[in-house]
């Protein structure tokens, strides 16, 4: 029995219609139709919707479905075994019943042809089959507790060792030589750190980025949202996944707790970027990122640097990285050039922070007004711009942890 005719067989049983059941899924008629008739592949979201109407399981809509006969190793379609290798591999095995319906269900509309895309529907599917799971609300913060709990479970410290880390975790790491401009990589539980990495700083972040690699990707409901909410936008995934990565190992190098700590000793300014990054032993790329992460206020936080972005002769100073606070909706892209008018620029020629009312430099030529706080170092200049007013000493104080 082909699946269309599983699902006309079940309305029939039902007794509706395909206007009642178009009414209870909230499905067009005509799409209903076209299921039916096998002209369309229905997604994991449509089946559940139908499953949820005739109150059945997706799994049961399958009941006798035989489709696809009975498959082999010799007979699995592409990317399906490798896939099946990968994942039991590192994360446990997936029983016949769960391969017998993958096998059985398509994607988006189509069969999966990749090791990534049979990963990406059993993740739907698994999430939708489980329905004591909750959608992840807050992604950050759900990527920051999954750093606070593995922190809590296997280090004997607040800031923790990558080594009892990865031996908690049962991670392999091993140093090879990878290509230019990657500093690490994971597969499995196997976690790689470029051997040409010469600064220590940025080998111990690259290392907690690959740590939260792995943590993310063993969370479905975490992977499943994000390729619902990046889904047709241009390496839309890989960049926000980047980006949970980089939340996550700050948080590793420099835990939330303790960090909140320093600028309820010192105030919240731009002096605490290059402090904290030499409290902990990091970067400050790093310690930017963790103190926007922490912000008690609206702000964004930026590097700046000069940069000869379109191979002239001379130099301009452009954001080299930024982060926005939880309660900021606005981020900086980078190599936004900062203006010839920008108090930032007045940074250069100082040895102390200049401050004052400014604006933030959107690379759309938009001005928001905002209070600027700006420091050089070398040839960088850390900045805050503060979309609010920031919280003097005394209000840091009834903030709570």
């Amino acid at each position: 029995m082909k699946l269309g005719e599983r699902l006309r067989l079940i309305r029939k049983e039902k007794k509706l219609t395909l206007k009642d059941l178009s009414q209870l899924a909230d499905l067009s008629v005509p799409y209903l139709s076209e299921m039916e008739r096998g002209v369309v592949n229905p997604s994991v979201e449509t089946l559940h919707k139908v499953a949820k109407a005739y109150n059945m399981t997706v799994k049961d809509l399958f009941s006798g479905v035989e489709e696809l006969g009975e498959p082999t190793r010799n007979t699995y379609p592409t990317g399906f075994e490798s896939f099946l290798m990968d994942f039991e591999s590192s994360y446990g095995t997936i029983n016949d019943d769960w391969k017998e319906l993958l096998l059985k269900i398509n994607f988006r509309g189509r069969r999966p042809s990749s090791q990534t895309e049979w990963l990406e529907l059993y993740l739907s599917l698994k999430r939708i089959l489980s329905p004591k799971e909750e959608k992840v609300n807050d992604p950050k913060k759900h990527v920051i507790k999954l750093v606070q709990n593995t922190v809590r479970e296997y280090s004997s410290t607040q800031v923790p060792n990558f080594g009892e880390i990865c031996t908690g975790l049962g991670l392999d790491v091993q140093e090879v030589s990878l290509p230019d401009g990657i500093d690490g990589m994971h597969r499995g539980r196997t976690i790689f750190i470029n051997s040409r990495i010469q600064n220590e700083e940025r080998k111990r972040f690259t290392q907690f980025h690959e740590v939260t690699h792995y943590l993310i990707e063993k969370d479905g409901d975490l992977i499943s949202d994000l390729h619902d909410t990046t889904w047709n936008q241009d390496d839309g995934y890989e960049r926000q996944l980047e980006q949970f990565c980089n939340i996550g190992a700050a948080e590793f190098l420099m835990p939330r707790k303790i960090f909140a700590g320093l600028y309820k000793e010192r105030e919240f300014n731009v002096e605490l970027i290059p402090y904290a990054a030499r409290y902990f032993g990091s970067s400050t790329i790093a310690t930017t990122l963790q103190l926007a992460q922490i912000a008690p206020n609206s702000c964004i936080t930026a590097v700046c640097a000069l940069i000869d972005k379109d191979k002239s002769t001379k130099q301009k100073l452009h954001i080299t990285y930024s982060a926005s606070s939880p309660s900021t909706k606005y981020l900086l892209a980078k190599y936004t050039e900062i203006p010839g008018d920008h108090l930032i620029k007045q940074a250069f020629s100082q040895t102390e922070p200049v401050e004052g009312e400014s604006y933030v430099p959107f690379r759309s030529g938009k001005k928001m007004p905002c209070y600027c706080e700006a420091l050089a170092d070398g040839d960088r200049i850390y900045t805050l711009f503060h979309l609010t007013p920031p919280p003097n000493l005394d209000q840091l104080m009834l903030i709570p942890d």
